[in-house]
């Protein structure tokens, strides 16, 4: 195999291409591809560099960059706008990942979310422990298996990851923007008629979200 890197925006498509190459299956709709071609954390955004890997998937995009990294790998661009691609990223993924990362929901947050309306109102963790053994059972139970807490968190939690997301690509794409000029093969899915470029954009373009678009364009 020709030692190759392959490099795309986080949700256009990096894996499944790389999975197309060898010959696997690539195009199973609604889902992401990681879990079949591992790509190296270190790779994601090129905090580290290991040349010896055969084939390295990276989110960075500047190809002058990339071959001043790997001058010896073949390098294949898969090029779609950063919006459309994070937004089908976000959905798929990133909301989970983000909630996932998201310490517990602090007690009294979580009482104030779940009590009942006849319960009293509480101004510390410490009331809490002063409450009817009743009620802190019934408390304790729903805290340990937080499903209500996960509940309200990916609720709560949706526009943060939103935010959280939008910002940190937008400041590491402004210090490593998009060049394609040392580029050995450009992808563009806008214009390429083979069957990864027409089924990847119609599998981004499906991702819509109005929050997503309003806080890219406050950011």
């Amino acid at each position: 195999m020709v030692k190759t890197v392959i490099s795309f925006y986080p949700g256009a498509g990096g894996s499944r291409y790389s999975q197309k190459t060898l010959g696997k299956d690539w195009n199973e709709p609604d889902r992401v591809y990681d879990d079949f071609i591992q790509q190296k954390y270190n790779h994601k955004y090129l905090q580290e560099i290991n040349t010896d890997e055969d084939l390295v998937l990276t989110h960075n995009v500047n190809s002058i960059y990339i071959k001043s990294c790997f001058p010896d790998h073949k390098l294949i661009q898969i090029v779609y706008g950063l919006q459309p691609c994070l937004r089908r990223e976000w959905k798929l993924i990133g909301i989970e990942r983000y909630t996932d990362r998201t310490p517990p929901l602090p007690r009294l947050e979580h009482y104030n979310a779940y009590k009942d309306p006849s319960w009293p109102n509480l101004d510390s963790d410490s009331e809490i422990e002063e409450l009817p053994l009743d009620i802190r059972i019934e408390l304790d139970k729903d805290h340990a298996d937080m499903s209500y807490a996960k509940s309200y968190q990916s609720h709560h939690y949706t526009r943060d990851s939103c935010i959280s997301t939008i910002k940190w690509h937008k400041d590491y794409y402004k210090k490593s923007p998009l060049d394609i000029s040392r580029a050995d093969l450009v992808v563009d899915l806008n214009h390429a008629k083979d069957a990864f470029s027409q089924f990847m954009k119609l599998e981004i373009d499906k991702y819509q979200s109005a929050l997503f678009d309003s806080e890219w364009k406050k950011i």
